[in-house]
């Protein structure tokens, strides 16, 4: 789904965030940064979060606890539940009950995966030094309708540009290492893996734009059980992080091949 609509906000917005573990200081810091009044919940002890506490007072976000959930819930006009955060944690289970629609709960969820794949990208990136050819991260599932709950797993892939001659086993693992670090540390911030492997870091979801392509064509023409069920993650998917052409090409390559195969 290439063209997904990106997550909006009102004018006037207000937003709790509920958790402030890695994801949820993320989160809260994407919001502030797009000019959102934001309020942070954990109910952890209070002298467990002095450097929560100090980190977000600094982007003018307060953290409050159990004596000031109720006027936090009460000002919010979203509310965002961390991953990791359980259905039946008392902040959640009272904003369920402040009748705060479950779109609203839910909507920032997928911002929130949005800007640890980005900021996961960056750490390895810097780690390991620039990609040596084009590539894009391509989200899928529930990730790429921005469609996320408390429940959702993570699932993308990966596609890079054509390796010179030779060159193919080196570069497969340079995105095979940048694939593992950024669904290992999606992983520790709440979104786990998904348990059919639907993963950057599985080879049957990193490969180059030529091998890509050449897979959609064997999903359509020769449309067996498994592939079919391949090709109904692969079509769903949305660009998260991209530097090679690849998203147009595959959507052209729905558009046009899938209404010339009989079988599709």
């Amino acid at each position: 789904m290439p063209n997904a609509a990106v997550v909006k906000f009102e004018d006037g917005d207000r937003a709790l965030v509920i958790g402030v573990g890695r994801s949820g200081m993320a989160t809260a810091a994407v919001l502030r940064d797009r000019g959102l009044a934001v309020t942070a919940y954990d109910d952890k002890p209070s002298e467990q979060l002095d450097k929560q506490r100090a980190d977000l007072a600094k982007l003018r976000i307060g953290l409050v606890g159990e004596d000031g959930l109720a006027a936090a819930i009460q000002d919010a006009s979203i509310a965002i539940v961390s991953p990791g955060v359980p259905p039946n944690n008392p902040a959640v289970l009272a904003v369920q009950r402040a009748g705060v629609p479950a779109r609203d709960i839910g909507r920032v969820l997928s911002l929130q995966h949005d800007a640890l794949v980005t900021r996961l990208i960056d750490f390895s990136l810097s780690r390991h030094g620039p990609a040596p050819v084009a590539w894009a991260w391509l989200d899928l599932g529930s990730a790429a309708r921005r469609e996320f709950t408390l429940s959702s797993d993570q699932d993308n892939a990966l596609a890079y540009a054509e390796p010179g001659p030779g060159s193919e086993s080196e570069i497969d693992d340079y995105f095979a290492r940048l694939g593992r670090e950024v669904n290992e540390g999606l992983a520790r911030c709440g979104f786990g893996v998904d348990d059919n492997g639907v993963l950057a870091g599985n080879r049957l979801w990193r490969m180059s734009k030529a091998q890509w392509l050449r897979t959609f064509d064997e999903c359509l023409r020769a449309p067996d059980e498994s592939r079919l069920i391949r090709a109904s993650v692969a079509f769903d998917f949305r660009r998260q992080a991209a530097f090679v052409k690849f998203v147009g090409a595959h959507a052209e390559y729905d558009r046009v091949d899938a209404l010339t195969v009989s079988q599709f």
